[in-house]
């Protein structure tokens, strides 16, 4: 997961046309190998576009005269570089084009894309879609509505048991027990993997979920799961205090699940702040002096 702070996420659309370029094939590929890894690393050309930094939010749009759409997402991993272009008339003449290093995270099959026509209505309007190269940037609040878009859809093609008993679980508000459960058995084995012995500590509510010993090095593991694309969760008073004074700290946030491609992310507490919006959702009011007036109905 790259580290970019979730208020400060750019979108940038990519095209292509399979009717004259040949990226059919390698799309493919990445198809292929996310049905075993979470994700595909490849370079994309940005059209003429030099501004687009790591971290940003992706996504492919198939054009063409059928089958047009949107089947693809991923993160640009590396700022562009010049390199020779992708056209074989302008390779022979020594033409450059930017490329971005990029990881695909969904690839889905042609004829399943996202639908073009989709993209004609709200909450898309004030974008031009018909772009005739890729980096042209999406304007953030449509990039938002295009993430919830796209996981809706990857999850009706992925798994149609995803529905609306966990569906509360995707951004704000209480967790799905069950989602926190996988979670928590995901990272355990991660653990154990690793040469962890590993101690659920969850029923003492000390601000995180495992204790994880090694010979003289020591993890406190904050555990959050998400059916989301995206990491986004809720930390409580006394996990947050726990980030923030405990150097042991580390949160393990598991995304995609329920689903065949499920991704494990970290940071460390004094990370949160440089990666996250933090926002609060409720507030404790106590008064600050004992007397006040009093209104009897």
């Amino acid at each position: 997961m790259h580290a970019t702070h979730l208020s400060e996420m750019r979108y940038f659309l990519m095209t292509w046309n399979p009717d004259s370029q040949g990226t059919e094939l390698s799309l493919d590929e990445a198809r292929r190998h996310l049905k075993k890894y979470p994700r595909f690393e490849t370079s994309w050309s940005s059209g003429n576009r030099m501004n687009l930094p790591p971290g940003s939010r992706l996504y492919f749009l198939r054009q063409g005269l059928s089958e047009r759409g949107i089947v693809a997402s991923g993160y640009s991993i590396e700022p562009p570089v010049p390199e020779p272009h992708w056209n074989e008339e302008k390779y022979r003449k020594g033409r450059l084009s930017p490329e971005v290093r990029c990881e695909l995270d969904f690839v889905m099959a042609p004829h399943k894309p996202f639908p073009r026509k989709q993209l004609n209505h709200s909450p898309f309007l004030g974008m031009h879609w018909d772009a005739e190269s890729s980096g042209t940037e999406i304007p953030r609040k449509i990039g938002v509505a295009l993430d919830l878009a796209w996981e809706r859809h990857l999850k009706v093609r992925l798994d149609v048991e995803i529905n609306a008993e966990i569906a509360h679980a995707r951004f704000w508000g209480k967790p799905d027990p069950k989602i926190e459960r996988d979670a928590v058995e995901i990272v355990t084995k991660l653990m154990k993997a690793e040469g962890w012995k590993v101690h659920s500590v969850e029923k003492l509510r000390i601000g995180y979920d495992l204790h994880c010993t090694k010979p003289r090095r020591e993890l406190h593991v904050e555990v959050k799961g998400s059916s989301a694309l995206i990491p986004t969760f809720t930390l409580t008073r006394n996990e947050f205090r726990r980030a923030q004074i405990d150097k042991n700290w580390k949160l393990y946030v598991v995304t995609h699940l329920r689903t065949d491609k499920e991704m494990i992310h970290e940071w460390h507490g004094s990370e949160l702040d440089k990666c996250f919006t933090l926002e609060p959702l409720s507030y404790a009011v106590t008064p600050k002096v004992s007397k006040g007036k009093r209104r009897v109905p």
